[in-house]
């Protein structure tokens, strides 16, 4: 199973298709080839690929959090180390995460829209003036435990940098935006601190190339080349599928099928059995979404149109069954409408049919 394949912001494999004209089976190849020497790569630093799930995929019971900090209040030119000298402290021993750090640049050529959405979800820790966006360094950490998220936020309240924090679990224009500028920068799992480094076909090189100061917290490094770490151990922030980033789903399906369709040109197959199932045994869920008393030709209609809100993840062929499945996280409106409720649907991809087959919701 891959848990998660980056072709949204790592443009690789977009690149090398369109240079050398390669073809569904050719990338298919390619993929297959490179994500079992992506595993041998973490086994040779033993570290099991299977043991990153919960840090590399959505979680529906864990949170998301951003913290925000304003450089203008550290006096090191550094001001990245000077947060992590803080935040390294505050990681349990036991947890995986994957964490994403940028500044808060303007991609938009809007400092208004961006003072004002970032205010509109941001608990204020730390009043500051806003000067300019970029001023601000965001540290996005997945996989938390309410109490985990609760500690490092009262952890960090006595730094005056700290500008505030945000609970990023679920959609928001704020999550939307700063999926476009946060860079995966490291995997947190357990004591082991997993990062990317340069071409290194012998992958020998194990240095802390971020030079933030994990030895010193008792924490162990490991890299991987860029390409690998890249593509099979960057988390994604989930958001729309928007223009000009619809090859990543493309690119997800060519990891476990030659046969690819535009998700948009699938149908959505929801069997009788099926959401009767669904409506018994997950009627809190269902009633939750407001979902309960929904038809089968209306259930197939809701998930075609929202298809396009999220990636592909956990892309798995069962040989033994002939039976191509992914996950999709997809967010549905709440019984209170201040709220919403996030469900991870399974699919079975019918390729010759052009069909999507609902497998589960949950």
């Amino acid at each position: 199973m891959i848990f998660t394949f980056n072709a949204r912001g790592n443009i690789f494999w977009e690149v090398m298709t369109d240079r050398f004209s390669l073809s569904p089976s050719d990338v298919y190849q390619e993929i297959s080839h490179f994500f079992p020497v992506m595993k041998t790569m973490l086994r040779s630093k033993r570290i099991n690929y299977d043991d990153l799930k919960n840090c590399l995929t959505p979680q529906l019971h864990k949170k998301e959090l951003l913290l925000v900090f304003d450089s203008t209040k550290i006096d090191r030119s550094w001001y990245a180390q000077d947060v992590w000298d803080k935040i390294l402290p505050l990681f349990t021993s036991d947890s995986s995460h994957s964490v994403l750090t940028g500044d808060y640049i303007d991609i938009i050529s809007n400092q208004s829209l961006l003072h004002n959405i970032l205010l509109e979800e941001l608990e204020v820790i730390h009043e500051c003036k806003f000067q300019h966006s970029s001023q601000f360094f965001c540290v996005y950490i997945n996989n938390l435990a309410d109490t985990v998220m609760d500690n490092i936020v009262n952890m960090l309240e006595g730094y005056e940098p700290f500008f505030g924090f945000v609970d990023m679990t679920f959609s928001s224009g704020l999550k939307e935006y700063i999926s476009h500028i946060l860079g995966s920068t490291f995997i947190k799992h357990k004591k082991k601190i997993i990062m990317s480094h340069g071409p290194d076909p012998d992958n020998i090189q194990n240095e802390n190339f971020l030079g933030y100061a994990f030895e010193e917290n008792g924490f162990e490094c490991y890299s991987l080349p860029d390409i690998a770490y890249n593509t099979f151990l960057s988390y994604k922030i989930e958001r729309n599928v928007i223009k000009g980033f619809e090859r990543d789903n493309t690119f997800g399906l060519n990891t476990i099928t030659a046969d690819i369709h535009d998700l948009n040109d699938l149908n959505v197959l929801v069997e009788d059995k099926k959401l009767e199932y669904l409506l018994s045994e997950k009627t809190g869920k269902f009633k939750k979404a407001n979902l309960i008393d929904i038809t089968k030709d209306e259930l197939e209609l809701l998930i075609q149109e929202k298809i396009k809100e999220n990636y592909l993840f956990n892309l798995v062929y069962l040989e033994q069954h002939h039976t191509y499945k992914f996950n999709l996280a997809l967010e549905f409106e709440a019984d209170d409408r201040d709220l919403k409720v996030k469900m991870i649907l399974a699919f079975e991809y019918l390729s010759n049919e052009k069909l999507l087959r609902l497998i589960t919701m949950y």
